[in-house]
C-alpha cells in the first residue's frame, strides 16, 4: 500500500501514485459483486435449461401430432 495515496473524501477509493490508477479497496463491495455475479449466472443456467425443455416439449408435441 506505499504505493497508495488515499483519494479525498472517498473512504475506499486509492490512487497509485506510478501510474495515477485510481482503486477500489471495498471488500464489502466486492463481496456483493460476486454474488449478483453468481446469482446472474445462476439465473441464466435456470433460463436456459427451461428453454431447453421447452424445446424438447414441442419436439414432442410435434412428433405426436405427426403420427396421427
Amino acid at each position: 500500500m506505499k504505493d497508495y495515496v488515499k483519494v479525498e473524501g472517498k473512504p475506499n477509493l486509492y490512487k497509485n501514485k506510478s501510474n495515477g490508477f485510481v482503486s477500489n479497496f471495498d471488500g464489502d463491495g466486492l463481496k456483493r459483486a460476486k454474488a449478483r455475479k453468481k446469482a446472474r449466472i445462476e439465473k441464466d443456467q435456470k433460463i436456459n435449461k427451461l428453454e431447453n425443455e421447452i424445446n424438447e416439449l414441442k419436439s414432442l408435441v410435434q412428433s405426436l401430432t405427426e403420427s396421427k
